[in-house]
């Protein structure tokens, strides 16, 4: 019982440093571009989800236009209807790398993913500690 509680202890203590560490990258990863505002329209929607994907197309520098996909949270999809004027953020060096919102949502998925690791290593490395603390107050035999 001792090698177990052991062996759930050091699960649970990788488990909290995993979760720290993809929370700590998480919130380093902030968008460092300088972006710049274009003016984008809303072409349409994609996927079942609620709300859809809006499909926004914006100009590239030489004209071209060009479409980027985000999922944002608003619930009334009237302010996102097809031929709604929207920001998009675009980085000037690439400017097929656009985002609709600023910051993105990427960095807040690592974070409460991280989150999770660490409450579940943390379950473990109690539960893993608790057991060697009655293997070691046992009589051996």
């Amino acid at each position: 019982m001792q090698i177990a509680g052991l062996a759930q202890l050091v699960v649970g203590l990788l488990l909290v440093v995993a979760g720290l560490v993809t929370t700590l990258v998480a919130r380093g990863s902030r968008d460092r571009v300088a972006r710049v505002v274009v003016p984008g329209i809303v072409v349409g929607h994609r996927g079942f989800a609620r709300p859809p994907a809006v499909v926004v197309r914006y100009p590239l520098p030489d004209g071209r236009p060009h479409e980027v996909t985000a999922r944002l949270r608003v619930t009334r999809l009237s302010l996102n209807a097809t031929g709604t004027e929207l920001p998009v953020y675009v980085d000037p060096r690439n400017p097929y790398d656009a985002i609709l919102v600023p910051g993105g949502s990427t960095q807040h998925q690592a974070a409460f993913v991280g989150g999770v690791l660490m409450a579940i290593g943390a379950v473990f490395a109690v539960l893993g500690g608790a057991l060697v603390a009655v293997a070691l107050a046992l009589p051996p035999g």
